[in-house]
């Protein structure tokens, strides 16, 4: 999604000819500001990584606020288009518009085939060929997991559906995707979806991840820098992960 929008973000600044200044914002010890110009050339001594975190920063943001899930079960973009556009205003000060397509990147959650081109960009030949593009769609990988597990635990499991990380903050999501369970599950499946607060949901991954981290028994999971160097990645998940 955040890639995707990205896409849409930069074709938009290219598409009104906007020129963003280059400037350097300066903070004085008195707490004022002095807004320099300086040449783009400058830019080029930022590294990289830090101007992608920005670009991050501001994809998520965006993502935020003016993107939602699309209500039907089949993405319309005429009638998406109807919707009237919605205004977001990037660091810089510059005004970008965007009408069906917050609507569509979302889309990507439920149903790849929306821009399946752009999607297989993020599989290798081997991966995309594997399966089908519909299995790479939220609403069926919750289906294989439940339908993958014990018989009786299917009916549990559909009733406890935990929907966690940023992208489950976006409006219409839940509704969504129990349209879609509705009519891929067994009808003896009733789907139910358990949303923590908004904090919780956007760094549950982190959370767990720092409880897991904090338990005695983690602690000879570790791995040291000497070993990764010393074994190398394949071989000390060989030896550490097997089943």
């Amino acid at each position: 999604i955040d890639q995707h929008l990205t896409k849409l973000l930069e074709e938009s600044v290219v598409k009104k000819k906007i020129r963003v200044p280059s400037t350097i914002v300066k903070t004085r010890k008195d707490g004022t500001t002095q807004v320099n110009d300086k040449p783009s050339s400058v830019l080029t001594q930022i590294h990289p990584s830090y101007i992608n975190w920005e670009k991050q920063s501001v994809v998520q943001d965006f993502k935020r606020s003016v993107c939602r899930v699309w209500a039907d079960l089949k993405f319309d973009r005429t009638a998406a288009s109807a919707y009237m556009e919605e205004k977001y205003v990037l660091p810089d000060g510059t005004n970008v518009s965007i009408g069906a397509d917050r609507f569509v990147s979302p889309e990507f959650l439920v149903d790849p085939n929306i821009d399946a081109a752009y999607f297989k960009r993020f599989y290798s030949k081997k991966e995309w060929e594997a399966s089908s593009i519909l299995s790479k769609a939220l609403p069926f990988m919750i289906r294989d997991s439940i339908q993958g597990s014990h018989v009786d635990l299917r009916k549990e499991l559909a009733q406890q559906i935990l929907l966690v990380g940023g992208g489950s903050l976006l409006p219409g999501t839940i509704e969504r995707l129990g349209k879609e369970l509705g009519e891929i599950l067994p009808p003896a499946l009733k789907s139910r979806f358990l949303a923590p607060g908004k904090s919780q949901r956007l760094y549950s991954a982190w959370t767990g991840g720092s409880v897991l981290a904090s338990l005695g028994s983690f602690q000879q999971m570790w791995l040291s820098k000497a070993e990764y160097e010393e074994h190398g990645a394949r071989s000390l998940l060989l030896s550490r992960c097997t089943m």
